[in-house]
């Protein structure tokens, strides 16, 4: 075997190349195959053109069968795939500022309320129906008589550093609320009790029944952990104000100067340790702006995916084809406030006679056919329940039956169409802050009272410019016969702070200076009483004595309006919104952009 093996490889070694018959055989098979081209491809090809209109409608048919076949299966794609809102991506919103602090305990403008809610945690908050519901709160417990409450916290709530939410905090809070030196914008807390039971357990105990009380507990919630050792009067400065830990949806990174002092951009980024549910959104953007030019210079060069707290007038501007405009009431009032303690509102009659000189109507055709009707001091969400026939109305708009009450108090009407009594004309100083609803609303009803005889001096302040003092000069000496302002009533009809006695002093909030014993005890009554039907009841008698007396006259519900990009989602339009800010309460549930995915089977 082995010695074949071995002759076999000689014989191997032995074989030569043949260049000249491999050379031979390569031209012949080019000879061949040049032929066979010659006969097959070349020759044939007459018949080929003389066949080609069955060819052109072969390969038709074919395209057709491919075309077909591409759109069933893009056809029945669609019974398999369906558009969903995508996971992650940035929402950016201009709100109007300024930003003076981001802690919300001191929060004062949109763009700081907007840092509030959307970075800080609540015992109760308002849900999209105008009702309280439960936020940090586990289980809220009342006693039979009404005085205490007790409350406990979720155990699940962790703080954007990583430390746990408990009593502590909460505790911490309140004590701010009651110190006076701590000025907070929030008020109230006063004569409340407040004593940790446990880990996460707090009870509070009323000096008398409050009905409301429960509304109060939506105050944002402080970390106790970072203020340890600072005192109560310097929280506002400290650099939490500038650099806030919240446990919201979304925690505060960065606030970012720019090129434009009117414009400040605010980051947040999303809290993935959300007790509620993690936020779909990766990041939220405010856009703070101090004018209509900035927020309509971002929204014109997508800067941003929205704008809130906008005027009728300003959304004319909005391109169509890339936002709508969504147009909530809220729970707020627009009033034209009668100073009773002026020379001449003191006379009820004139206050009466104003009342009637007012057209509601016509302020809200200018202000914007989208404004409802509040003539009550209280909207329909707070005393709808009244019925129909017991339901107070105000009266209706009747200028001769103005001119009549002003003629029996003394008010002639002069050469100069002016009404005078003992030489001295009927001139009201009206004020107003800078805002385009409440410019075009004072100069309507400027108008209309003129028309009947009264001299109209209009001034218009900017709340927002420090140097005009607005709350100084104007609020707390109430410097004005007619104030047109708005008052936030809430989720709550509980207009106490708005209207009683006790609260026309210089910080108080009766800015009309309204005193009348009858309402007074309504209002006192009213805060203590249980059954919601006897609230109503309340409610209504002291809204009839409000219009009896006439110290304001409400010229339409607050709104807030939003332009929002078509690619945006999540947005409730047809929520109830306690206040404008309440809008962000389930921004946790907004996305950006959509995304295809699969059907479940």
């Amino acid at each position: 075997m082995a010695q074949d093996q071995e002759k076999g490889w000689k014989r191997f070694q032995r074989l030569r190349f043949d260049r000249k018959q491999a050379l031979k055989r390569l031209r012949r098979v080019e000879t061949v195959s040049v032929r066979h081209a010659h006969k097959f491809i070349l020759k044939r090809w007459r018949n080929v053109r003389d066949v080609r209109g069955i060819v052109v409608v072969w390969l038709m048919a074919v395209g057709c069968l491919i075309g077909a076949a591409g759109l069933q299966f893009l056809w029945d794609r669609q019974s398999y795939e369906v558009a969903a809102s995508a996971l992650g991506g940035t929402y950016a919103e201009a709100i109007f500022g300024p930003v003076d602090t981001l802690n919300p305990l001191f929060a004062d403008t949109p763009a700081e309320d907007a840092v509030s809610q959307l970075v800080f945690s609540r015992l109760l908050t308002y849900d999209k129906t105008g009702h309280l519901n439960y936020d940090a709160v586990k289980k809220l417990q009342s006693s039979k008589d009404g005085l205490v409450y007790t409350v406990t916290l979720r155990s699940d709530i962790f703080w954007h550093d990583g430390q746990r939410l408990d009593a502590d905090d909460v505790m911490f809070t309140v004590g701010l609320l009651k110190d006076p030196i701590t000025r907070t914008q929030i008020r109230g807390w006063d004569n409340i009790q407040a004593v940790k039971k446990g880990t996460y357990t707090i009870e509070f105990t009323l000096q008398s029944v409050y009905t409301p009380f429960e509304s109060a507990l939506t105050f944002p919630i402080l970390p106790a952990h970072i203020f340890e050792g600072v005192e109560h009067d310097a929280v506002r400065e400290h650099d939490f104000s500038g650099n806030p830990v919240g446990s919201g949806p979304f925690a505060f990174r960065l606030l970012q100067d720019t090129e434009q002092a009117e414009k400040k951009i605010i980051h947040l980024v999303a809290n993935k340790q959300y007790y509620k549910s993690s936020p779909k959104l990766a990041r939220f953007q405010i856009l703070v702006a101090t004018n209509d030019n900035v927020v309509q210079a971002a929204l014109a060069t997508n800067e941003v995916n929205g704008a809130s707290g906008l005027s009728r007038e300003f959304t004319y501007r909005l391109p169509e084809k890339r936002y709508t405009v969504q147009t909530q009431p809220i729970q707020a009032g627009v009033y034209a406030l009668l100073n009773n303690d002026s020379d001449i509102l003191s006379d009820k009659a004139v206050r009466r006679a104003l009342q009637y000189a007012t057209n509601t109507q016509e302020v809200r055709e200018k202000v914007g056919g989208d404004v409802p009707e509040m003539g009550l001091p209280y909207t329909s969400f707070h005393i709808d329940a009244t019925d129909e026939a017991g339901k107070p109305k105000p009266p209706r708009y009747n200028p001769g039956q103005a001119k009549k009450l002003l003629d029996r108090a003394g008010w002639k009407l002069d050469s100069d169409g002016v009404r005078t009594k003992n030489g001295k004309p009927l001139r009201l100083a009206v004020v107003t802050t800078k805002n385009a609803d409440y410019e075009r609303a004072l100069e309507t009803i400027a108008g209309q009272w003129r028309s009947i005889g009264v001299e109209v001096d209009t001034r218009i302040i900017d709340a927002a410019d420090p140097t005009q003092s607005f709350v100084q000069s104007v609020l707390q000496p109430r410097a004005y016969d007619v104030l047109l302002y708005q008052l936030t009533i809430g989720g709550d009809p509980d207009v106490f702070a708005y209207w009683h006695s006790s609260q026309a002093v210089a910080r108080g909030l009766n800015l009309a200076n309204y005193s009348s014993p009858v309402a007074d005890d309504i209002l006192s009554s009213a805060r203590a009483a249980v059954s919601d039907e006897l609230r109503t009841a309340k409610h209504a008698a002291f809204a009839r004595q409000w219009i009896e007396d006439a110290p304001a006259i409400g010229l339409y519900q607050a709104i807030t309006r939003t332009a929002v990009g078509k690619s945006v989602g999540g947005m409730q339009q047809d929520a109830s919104l306690v206040m404008p800010y309440a809008r962000y309460g389930e921004a946790y549930l907004w996305t950006v952009g959509n995304r295809t995915v699969y059907k479940t089977p």
